[in-house]
This record gives structure tokens, C-alpha cells and sequence, in this order.
């Protein structure tokens, strides 16, 4: 999965996310915790830059979506792109 690559290459860890209205389907997300990584504007730009072309980091800036998690982080999510287990 090409978003998994991108992910990974950019340093951070995908996990699975079930977002607001996804009723339990889950997609691939990653979790910041909003202070040692820059929040998560520092990890989606660390996303971005890890994208191999234009289309591919227009794909990944098109299909996110965005939670609070916990006190200070913020979960990055891209619903239409599940979660294989």
C-alpha cells in the first residue's frame, strides 16, 4: 500500500483509527502527540515531503482528515483508505 510506504519513509508509524461516523470500519492513521514531533502540521509536512510525486502528496493532503486524541495530540486519518489487518 502506497500510503503505508510513504508513512513509514517519513519516519512515523501507521496504525488503525475507526474516525467519527466510520461506524467501526477502520482506516489508516498516524498519531501525534502535538509537542515532540512538531504536532501534526510538523508530521503531515514530514508526509508530504516523503510523497515520490506531486500526485502522490496531492493524494495524501486530499484525503485527510483530522481528530483531537487525548490532551495535546491530534490523530491524522484518511477514512476512504482502510485498514487491512
Amino acid at each position: 500500500m502506497w500510503l503505508l510506504r510513504v508513512i513509514e519513509a517519513a519516519g512515523y508509524s501507521a496504525d488503525s483509527y475507526s474516525g467519527r461516523g466510520m461506524y467501526g470500519r477502520k482506516c489508516i492513521a498516524v498519531f501525534t502527540d502535538g509537542i515532540g514531533d512538531g504536532g501534526y502540521r510538523g508530521a503531515l509536512a514530514s508526509i508530504v515531503e516523503a510523497a515520490e510525486d506531486c500526485a502522490e502528496a496531492a493524494a495524501i493532503l486530499r484525503g485527510i482528515v483530522t481528530d483531537e486524541w487525548g490532551k495535546n495530540g491530534t490523530v491524522i486519518y484518511w477514512p476512504d483508505v482502510e485498514w487491512l489487518e
